[in-house]
């Protein structure tokens, strides 16, 4: 990746990339304080070359003068959304766990936005192929998905599904509990180490007939956690589709 782009997100996945089986998570604080939360599941030398060939056809002569000014999707929502109190959920779609999304790929000239309306107007000139809307309003936060179109209204598609649960317990034993209920849908399984789920964040919830999505995100303490909440990874999408999901770590992960 280019210095521009974040440095936040982009660690994460090197050192597991060789591994094969999924270890079970281990709520381990001191472990997970030092480890950084990445959307992105492909290497850093792959991400930079399909991000540099996507913004050349995306903003060619922006491209020309300012690819020095690009930096990562996801730095921008933090940068941009922080200050108006914004939280993100990202539903992306993929071939394969070697191929970037377009939510993934996506770099962005930084700009300063002055409300919500305006970052999701920027969000959505920008990113090709994602639809950007607000899904929930809590007090004066706001939580908007980023969620790439091939899933919009897709049927068989896991986030829409509704369940009923009952559940006491980390963030990534609440995945597995989904998992129990609905096959399709659960935590990553290939390529991460246990110090990559979110072990620690403690939630309780008790609902009837729920979307997937709305438990995933009523499920996150919003006020305590970082603005990037959760980020749902769907393969094989026409075939057999089978959804991943990673919560992206508490403020405390920093």
């Amino acid at each position: 990746m280019s210095g521009h782009a974040s440095t936040k997100w982009m660690i994460l996945l090197v050192a597991a990339w060789g591994c094969h089986q999924q270890k079970p998570a281990v709520n381990n604080e001191a472990t997970m304080k030092k480890e950084e939360f990445s959307m992105n599941t492909a290497t850093p030398a792959t991400s930079h070359k399909v991000r540099q060939v996507r913004h050349l056809k995306q903003h060619p002569e922006v491209a020309r003068d300012n690819e020095h000014k690009f930096i990562g999707l996801d730095e921008f929502l933090v940068q941009a959304g922080t200050p108006l109190n914004c939280r993100f959920i990202f539903e992306v779609v993929a071939s394969n766990r070697n191929r970037l999304s377009a939510i993934e790929a996506a770099e962005i000239v930084p700009a300063h936005v002055g409300s919500v309306e305006e970052l999701i107007s920027k969000l959505q000139a920008d990113l090709e192929e994602v639809q950007v809307e607000v899904v929930e309003q809590k007090g004066d936060m706001t939580v908007i998905r980023l969620m790439e179109t091939p899933l919009v209204g897709k049927p068989g598609y896991a986030l829409d599904h509704q369940v009923s649960i009952e559940f006491s317990g980390s963030l990534y034993n609440l995945l597995r509990a989904l998992k129990e209920q609905l096959p399709t849908v659960g935590p990553v399984t290939f390529g991460v180490g246990p110090i990559y789920d979110d072990a620690i964040t403690q939630t309780s919830i008790s609902v009837e007939m729920q979307s997937v999505r709305t438990i995933l995100t009523d499920a996150v303490p919003l006020e305590d956690y970082g603005p990037l909440l959760w980020f749902a990874r769907t393969y094989d999408l026409e075939q057999n589709p089978r959804t991943e999901v990673r919560f992206l770590g508490g403020q405390n992960s920093d």
